[in-house]
């Protein structure tokens, strides 16, 4: 609220009547003239008059116009407002403030303090104007450091994927492949000679036995005319030919048995050898890719870094910016604090020379509304100066530092430094504030002050200690260290048991364990931890179900969406977001990071700085700040700030799924379940499925399926 809104005008008459003047108000003499000229040009002014933008530097001509007269400066001529109501001769004017007469002495020190807050809220205007610019172009900076970090993070994932392991992995799975194919080629030769063999044996005794049925026609034929012993002569050997027949049919039916004993196996064998060709070309063609995702992530990392370049360069350009927006912010606001000076001035010396209890009521009202305004110009530097120095540290120690990070690292403790003494300043003009409004009895704004002063005490860490004088500094943490509890503890012992922790939880971000990874992180920001909550889960099912259609069908889930035969499937927005939780590393949901940057932070080589036996810090790593540590029911966590996450129109569909996240989790379980036993005919039946299954479980939410 600006002052002018906080006090009403004063009244000239009103005054004059609470001090009992014996003249009356239609009595003037040359003081109470300009009094009454004065009360009539800044009513114009502050209630209703012409509007301040486009006549401000009327209102500034005729607000100097009015401290001059009371003051006894030369002012000539009449304002151009006021023609039609002064007089065009205007006497000479006096030094109302110097009266001899409290009540108009009173009464002249407020007009002129009215007139010189005027004069202040113009430029505590200009520069509200001006802040306002600061903080969008610091929002303005927030979001190129979040383009450039994120264009650096992707060229930098891009250039260390390596293909050489992968491809060492595929040839060696190859050479499994190669003789396994060479043992099952041999099985099947093998099987192929022997069951071939039994075919010719078979068909040597068929006819042999052919040749016996023969022989026994001829020698029954024989037996026709002849004599009885001849005819018993022939009809033994007939007998015995027969029997030689006889034996040798079962001899080939029983080769012939054998030998289709064998042909399953020869059928079994010959689908091994053509398995393992398939396996073999498989490998191949995924050697191929693994080289040619190597030579495209080449290809994209230039290109990336090349943006994040230009992004830097944006940055640098917004910075640049809002540097001239600070000065020209700090410009008017050191003007309004003259002038709120000058009119706080005034109207203490109008409770002094104030002889009644309303005067100086108004008098001390208007302090109040001086020192508030102050207080209020401060706060505004403050905040400002607050914001540009974080974000200036933000571009200064991120993980991707900018060009210019020194220079941004100086200049945000710089603007850190004249943070906390704009801060400091409007805490004391709002202590002032408070003390006057009590003087005059305006509880209420009083309170009012006292809100603004509690919400400004929030606004920076009062648990941070205040900085030692440097000759002063050695002793203080000397004695801090000796009054803390604890402070003998063996900071060697838990160093080793973060280091222990981190790698515990790295190997869990590695295995795609992303819920129990979760589970040592605390987030500030509810919304932002039940959205990491109920995505991790459903990452990790996402990529056991990928790691299912790789075995099935030779491809992982985010390859079958992309190479499927129905539109339907490749461009549904679902199934993208599908894609990425199947595929990326960690089960894909540590916030701002995969498995490989938890495995930075596991590194021997982060810092870590132990300031008791259950808090610490680590880093910087993950974003370029320190991350803030603590042991809770023997568990180390990793407190999280607000990220913001949520609040990009990205995001702003995928908070409305959170709820849905378990049942998708599910419906991922469900379908690998079918994958591993073959229920569908393909893997378009299976993506079909899925996506149906994955509209059903978001069913009923706002925005949602």
């Amino acid at each position: 609220m600006r002052p002018t809104s906080l006090l009403k005008r004063v009244s000239v008459c009103a005054l004059i009547a609470a001090a009992g003047w014996s003249m009356g108000c239609n009595q003037e003499d040359q003081v109470e003239a300009e009094l009454r000229r004065a009360d009539v040009l800044l009513s114009t002014l502050t209630v209703g008059g012409y509007t301040p933008i486009a006549d401000r530097d009327r209102k500034r001509e005729d607000l100097q116009w009015v401290i001059n007269r009371l003051t006894g400066k030369p002012a000539q001529g009449v304002p151009k407002s006021m023609k039609s109501v002064f007089p065009a001769d205007l006497p000479a004017s006096v030094n109302a403030t110097a009266s001899e007469i409290p009540s108009q002495k009173a009464a002249a020190n407020l007009l002129v303090g009215r007139a010189q807050a005027g004069l202040a809220e113009m430029h505590a205007q200009e520069q509200q104007d001006k802040e306002e610019a600061l903080l969008n172009q610091i929002e303005v900076i927030r979001s190129g450091i979040g383009e450039f970090t994120s264009l650096s993070a992707l060229a930098k994932g891009l250039t260390q994927y390596d293909p050489a392991s992968d491809v060492a992995a595929l040839e060696a799975q190859i050479e499994q492949r190669r003789q396994e194919l060479a043992r099952q080629t041999s099985a099947k030769a093998a099987l192929d000679a022997k069951i071939a063999d039994l075919h010719q044996r078979s068909q040597h005794a068929t006819d042999e036995a052919n040749t016996a049925r023969a022989r026994e026609s001829e020698l029954r034929a024989q037996m026709n005319g002849v004599s009885e012993t001849r005819r018993a002569e022939l009809l033994e050997q007939a007998t015995q030919v027969k029997r030689s027949a006889d034996a040798l049919e079962v001899q080939a039916a029983n080769l012939l048995a054998e030998a289709a004993k064998e042909e399953p196996e020869a059928s079994t064998v010959e689908s091994r050898v053509a398995l393992a060709n398939q396996q073999i070309s498989l490998l191949q063609q995924a050697i191929a890719d693994s080289q040619e995702r190597a030579r495209r992530n080449g290809e994209g990392a230039q290109r990336t870094l090349g943006q994040a370049q230009q992004a830097a360069q944006r940055v640098e350009a917004s910075i640049a910016e809002a540097k001239g927006l600070r000065s020209n912010a700090d410009n008017p606001a050191s003007d309004a604090l003259r002038l709120y000076a000058q009119a706080l001035a005034s109207a203490k010396q109008a409770v002094g020379a104030a002889s009644d209890a309303g005067t100086k009521t108004n008098a001390n009202g208007a302090s109040g509304s001086y020192a508030q305004a102050t207080g209020d110009i401060h706060a505004a530097r403050a905040r400002g100066l607050s914001q540009f120095a974080a974000v200036l540290n933000s571009a200064a120690s991120g993980q991707f530092p900018l060009p210019q990070a020194s220079s941004y690292k100086s200049d945000s403790q710089q603007f850190a430094s004249q943070a906390a003494e704009a801060r400091k300043a409007a805490m004391e003009a709002y202590g002032d504030a408070i003390g006057f409004y009590e003087k005059a009895g305006f509880k209420e704004r009083a309170e009012q002050v006292k809100s603004k002063l509690e919400s400004l005490r929030k606004m920076f860490d009062d648990t941070a200690p205040a900085p030692a004088p440097a000759d002063e500094a050695p002793k203080a943490e000397a004695n801090a260290a000796a009054d803390t509890p604890g402070a003998d503890f063996d900071k060697a012992a838990v160093e080793a048991e973060i280091r222990a922790a981190l790698k515990d939880l790295s190997e869990q971000a590695k295995s795609g364990d992303a819920a129990s990874a979760m589970s040592h992180v605390e987030f500030a920001d509810a919304d932002e931890g039940a959205f990491f909550a109920g995505a991790a889960p459903l990452a990790a099912a996402m990529q056991s179900l990928s790691a299912a259609c790789q075995e099935k069908y030779g491809k992982p889930l985010g390859a079958l969406i992309q190479s499927s035969s129905l539109p339907a499937i490749q461009q549904n927005p679902m199934m993208m977001m599908v894609v990425g939780m199947a595929s990326a590393p960690g089960g894909g949901m540590m916030p701002g990071a995969g498995a490989g940057a938890i495995g930075e932070l596991a590194s021997g080589d982060v810092p870590i700085t132990v300031t008791a036996p259950d808090k610490a810090e680590i880093g910087p790593g993950l974003s370029g700040q320190p991350i803030r540590l603590v042991k809770k029911d023997g568990v180390w966590k990793a407190q999280l700030p607000r990220i913001g996450l949520l609040d990009s129109p990205m995001f702003a569909a995928v908070k409305k799924i959170v709820p849905a996240m378990g049942k998708m989790a599910g419906v991922a379980g469900e379908v690998e379940q079918g994958v591993r036993a073959s229920t569908y005919s393909d893997a378009d039946a299976m993506l079909v499925d899925l996506s149906t299954k994955l509209t059903g479980a978001m069913a009923g939410l706002d925005g949602g399926g």
